[in-house]
């Protein structure tokens, strides 16, 4: 209900109350990762850039530590949502958000760079975005031996 009115009246009011109704869904069952997404989402829409940060990095992570899927859906949101953003500082801020979520998953679980699905729940300019970082090795943690 909040999301149909905050759509048809982007007011604060408006954004709060929706805000405060996801809030509620993710108090209700915090390990819904669909739900930090959703208020990701909302964020993005209203240009609180800083707040889909403190969403991923505080709010889920506090709630769901060391989860590699919660990572993996952070990773996915940033690269999908660089393309309906239109200043280029903000578009590689979530570039390096997407490739750092995305390392951080790898890192939870080294397996997943083996994840060929990833690629299922990206957009194609995602895709493509996701293939040339991996091209140029930024997608790869390198592990070094101390020995």
């Amino acid at each position: 209900y909040y999301d149909k009115q905050y759509r048809k009246q982007p007011s604060d009011d408006n954004l709060n109350k929706l805000i405060f109704a996801i809030d509620l869904a993710i108090e209700k069952d915090p390990l819904e990762i669909l739900n930090y997404e959703k208020m990701a989402g909302v964020y993005l829409r209203a240009n609180k850039h800083d707040l889909i940060e403190k969403t991923f990095e505080e709010k889920m992570r506090h709630n769901i530590p060391g989860f590699y899927l919660a990572e993996i859906k952070a990773s996915v949101f940033y690269f999908n949502a660089i393309n309906r953003l239109n200043d280029p500082k903000i578009k590689k801020y979530f570039e390096e958000k997407a490739i750092y979520h995305y390392l951080t998953a790898i890192e939870l679980n080294p397996n997943i760079s083996r994840f060929t699905n990833y690629y299922a729940i990206l957009s194609k300019d995602a895709r493509d975005r996701f293939n040339k970082l991996m091209s140029e090795g930024k997608l790869v943690r390198i592990h070094q031996n101390d020995s």
